[in-house]
């Protein structure tokens, strides 16, 4: 789960959007989970880190 919430922040701290990495999986990583997709095209918004979502997280920190 941190190693997640290290991504996130990854992709998104050029924007100073930041959660917390405390290992849970609490309302700001569901947040930017979401925000993640939505920005991606994702039909699916779920706030779910399935194979495609992580996929992309990790695709997205290599870009960053």
């Amino acid at each position: 789960m941190r190693q997640l919430q290290r991504d996130l922040n990854k992709i998104y701290a050029k924007r100073g959007i930041e959660i917390a990495d405390d290992g849970d999986f609490g309302m700001g990583t569901y947040a930017l989970v979401r925000r993640f997709q939505r920005a991606r095209g994702y039909f699916l918004r779920n706030g779910v880190v399935g194979k495609w979502t992580k996929s992309a997280i990790a695709r997205a920190v290599k870009a960053a």
